[in-house]
């Protein structure tokens, strides 16, 4: 039996999530875990995001109308009317998780460069800590693809605007 199926098995509603949401969800574990291993030097964390962002925007290589389009699917999902909805609570913010920033993002007080790419890195964050410590296993994986897709995206470009930062840091630290 593989995986998928002993998952079903196992927990109430698993089972009843499609293909192309278990795939979502598995190609964000997998994608999750290079960008970690590959750009924050295997450990995350809100201190790192905003680094990360400082020398995405100091190099020139932000590249905004992905930034922009994920920035939205948080707007969109998180504010309404000028109100958190009750799925901004689900991400489970801590104090630390560059709070001030993600909020004055989402309710639009912020719209710098560097605030949007750490709001995303910080939600995708959440994601993953939410996923991987259990809190969406606890009210089940249904209607996380959504989440998962625009995460997958919003990880997969900020990589490649990290790639000419991280391999030329590669270079140097083979030649020293």
């Amino acid at each position: 039996m593989n995986t998928l199926e002993w998952l079903g098995h196992h927990h109430e509603g698993f089972d009843g999530l499609g293909e192309d949401e278990t795939t979502a969800m598995m190609e964000f574990t997998i994608l999750w875990a290079f960008f970690e291993a590959h750009y924050l030097g295997t450990n995350a964390s809100p201190q790192k995001f905003v680094s990360l962002a400082e020398e995405i925007v100091a190099t020139d290589r932000i590249n905004m109308p992905p930034i922009i389009e994920a920035t939205k699917y948080w707007r969109n999902r998180y504010v309404e009317n000028g109100m958190s909805t009750h799925y901004f609570a689900t991400l489970h913010l801590r104090d630390n998780d560059n709070r001030q920033i993600v909020e004055d993002v989402l309710f639009r007080n912020d719209n710098t460069p560097m605030n949007l790419l750490t709001t995303g890195l910080t939600i995708v964050y959440r994601y993953r800590n939410n996923l991987f410590h259990g809190m969406k296993w606890a009210y089940g994986l249904k209607g996380q693809k959504g989440n998962f897709m625009i995460a997958n995206s919003f990880l997969k470009n900020v990589a490649e605007m990290c790639e000419y930062k991280c391999s030329q840091r590669q270079i140097k630290a083979h030649l020293t």
